[in-house]
């Protein structure tokens, strides 16, 4: 996942990819336990109400998360995250999000050791 190209700010590593994505199911788990749907989450962002109702799974979340790379650092691959600076913009931006839009405190950034479960 790194770059060889010293002048490019180093990508996203393969502990860091894994540990996103489980964030993200970490995320849907924690909207479900809320109550949370999907249908509230676009329209929290969007203000929305045509959007049909879905359940909250790591897909969705990982779509929102998307929108918010996209808008926030211009990218839209979890795989173009640089190393700490994109993640960190990422989960600080989604962390305020769902705090103050949705009353949803998110779960933790996976560490090393409980990133070991997931594949």
């Amino acid at each position: 996942m790194e770059t060889d190209n010293p002048t490019q700010e180093p990508k996203i590593t393969e502990a860091q990819f894994r540990s996103i994505h489980k964030w993200f199911g970490d995320v849907a788990k924690e909207l479900r336990k809320e109550g949370k749907t999907m249908h509230a989450v676009l329209e929290a962002i969007k203000r929305n109400d045509y959007i049909a109702e879905m359940p909250v799974s790591k897909e969705a979340v990982k779509s929102v998360a998307k929108m918010f790379m996209e808008a926030t650092i211009g990218k839209n691959s979890t795989l173009e995250l640089s190393k700490k600076e994109d993640i960190d913009i990422l989960l600080d931006t989604m962390t305020k999000f769902f705090g103050q839009e949705m009353g949803v405190t998110l779960p933790p950034f996976p560490s090393m050791e409980n990133l070991m479960d997931y594949k």
